[in-house]
């Protein structure tokens, strides 16, 4: 077992960089499928089973859950062209896909996801949970407790009944081999499973295979930051922030890298260089997104173009630095909703927050990428803090957790923009999550679509108000961690319902339902 994992900005906050349309339930599970299928060659049979209420229910079609775990097992990554084809390229291989619903299977998560996958020889076991924002947890594989995130380079041994020779073989000849490794799993079962730090060198493998009397596989890390266990957070919240910038004065942005670079081990010039390809990627995100054409037969309106050429037309009302920012909001999300690639930040949901405002402002305030990229790490850096004390996952704590804390990061960065305070930066950040307090999460068909857009838009919106107000004096007395912590409260107040089920809120409506019942008959059978 791992020790208290600590947030990434890369892994858990800004990204992942993936094909849509839901962190949660399309590059999770394609995550987790990658995962679990590196346990098992030449597979003949997926057979995913899902507790009756859990979200999945209402996603797995129309976020493409089903497809994403298929395309994990089958080895593609979420940013591949075949991952979003993976049933097509699961029959092409002979592959039986199999997904139920079971009312009598445990629901330790929402997003709960029991997988089995076998060759007709052999056979694995995983319970899974994709727990927001593309992060993902495997707490059980063959029968033996685990917890495993997607960050590490590991060795996973599968004995038959008696694994206890094959363990001593494993590590003694590591040993030999002077590879540094930690043993992950510390009870009687059939996985032995080795932390080894580094991807292991050519022949390994093989040369375990004939020492051992067991199933040896690699699992690699699916996460850009890999646990090297050397790494430690300088600081976990707002007020740790603070005092370490007391003793430590810097710029913010500065924070936000050394606290990377700490956490991950990286250089500080790695950690700009990857924050500016995600600033590269919302971009190309916006021009893909605004030219998206419309589907006359889809049940979903496409409006990017539209609403850029209404602006650039001036046929819209002037809102200054947001001018383009629902246009650009609505196609990186529209993008999003079409498979494209898009940095999720915090998630798919809400892709369109951070991306849509640097870009509307740059337009309009002619802002240096230099100084965008030092507000997109400022936001990165307050993400920290919601994921350390709440989360990003609205089948636990509805929008509040996707645009309201994309929303908050948004309002972060934009005070930043304006050279408030450290005080005022995170004023903002409160503010607007104070603003979108209880949001709920009530997608059409399951869809990231309606009315998860628009909301992106308001967002925005509501990070630029927020930022106006803490710059320009307002104190929203509660300080920033205990609006984290009021929100995840919150969520957990709201019925499932209403978190990401598409059981209430618009959903519930006569147009909802039949719009839900319109979007099922066109889905093909086994989706």
């Amino acid at each position: 077992m791992v020790d208290k994992y600590q947030t990434s900005i890369f892994n858990d906050v800004l990204g992942p960089v993936m094909t849509g349309p839901s962190s949660s339930h399309t590059a999770g599970p394609g995550r987790i499928g990658l995962m679990v299928g590196a346990l098992m060659e030449d597979v003949t049979l997926i057979d995913i089973r899902f507790p009756e209420k859990s979200s999945y229910k209402a996603t797995y079609i129309g976020q493409g859950s089903g497809r994403a775990f298929v395309g994990g097992i089958l080895g593609y990554e979420i940013t591949c062209e075949e991952f979003k084809n993976s049933f097509a390229m699961a029959e092409e291989k002979g592959v039986e896909v199999k997904f139920s619903f079971l009312p009598d299977i445990p629901m330790p998560h929402p997003n709960t996801a029991y997988i089995h996958l076998s060759n007709g020889h052999d056979e694995v076991s995983a319970t899974t949970f994709s727990v927001g924002g593309g992060a993902v947890e495997i707490v059980e594989i063959c029968g033996t407790k685990v917890l495993l995130k997607g960050d590490a380079h590991l060795l996973a041994v599968i004995s038959g009944a008696e694994k206890t020779d094959n363990e001593t073989c494993c590590e003694n000849i590591l040993r030999e081999r002077g590879i540094p490794f930690e043993k992950l799993t510390d009870q009687e079962g059939k996985l032995s499973l080795y932390h080894i730090f580094s991807k292991p060198a050519e022949g390994l493998l093989k040369i375990l295979r004939q020492n051992m009397e067991a199933r040896v596989r690699y699992i690699p890390p699916v996460m850009p930051v890999e646990d090297t266990r050397d790494g430690t957070a300088p600081f976990c919240s707002a007020a740790e922030l603070q005092d370490f910038l007391r003793e430590n004065p810097m710029e913010l942005w500065e924070a936000a890298v050394y606290y990377e670079a700490q956490r991950s081990g990286w250089t500080k010039e790695q950690v700009i260089a990857y924050a500016e390809m995600l600033l590269d990627t919302m971009e190309e995100s916006i021009q893909e997104g605004l030219q998206v054409k419309p589907d006359e037969k889809g049940l979903w309106k496409i409006s990017a173009g539209e609403i850029y050429e209404a602006t650039k037309e001036k046929k819209t009302f002037d809102i200054g630095v947001l001018n383009y920012a629902p246009a650009y909001a609505t196609a990186i999300m529209e993008n999003n909703n079409n498979a494209g690639k898009v940095c999720a930040g915090p998630t798919a949901g809400s892709c369109g927050v951070l991306g849509g405002m640097l870009f509307s402002m740059q337009r309009t305030m002619d802002c240096s990428r230099e100084k965008m990229m030092q507000a997109l790490l400022v936001a990165g850096l307050v993400g920290v803090f919601i994921s350390e004390q709440a989360t990003f996952a609205a089948e636990v704590a509805a929008c509040q957790a996707e645009n309201g804390s994309a929303s908050s990061m948004a309002a972060d960065a934009a005070a930043y923009l304006l050279e408030g305070t450290v005080q005022q930066v995170l004023n903002s950040a409160g503010i607007a999550l104070q603003n979108l307090m209880g949001l709920i999460c009530d997608p059409l068909a399951g869809c990231t679509v309606v009315p998860c857009i628009t909301r992106n838009s308001v967002a925005i919106a509501n990070a630029v108000v927020s930022a106006n107000l803490a710059v320009g004096g307002y104190d929203p007395m509660i300080p920033f961690d205990q609006c984290v912590q009021a929100m995840l409260a919150v969520g957990k107040l709201l019925p499932r319902e209403l978190r990401c089920t598409s059981l209430g809120g618009i959903c519930a409506t006569p147009a909802g339902e039949e719009i839900d019942r319109r979007f099922r008959e066109q889905q093909p059978v086994g989706m």
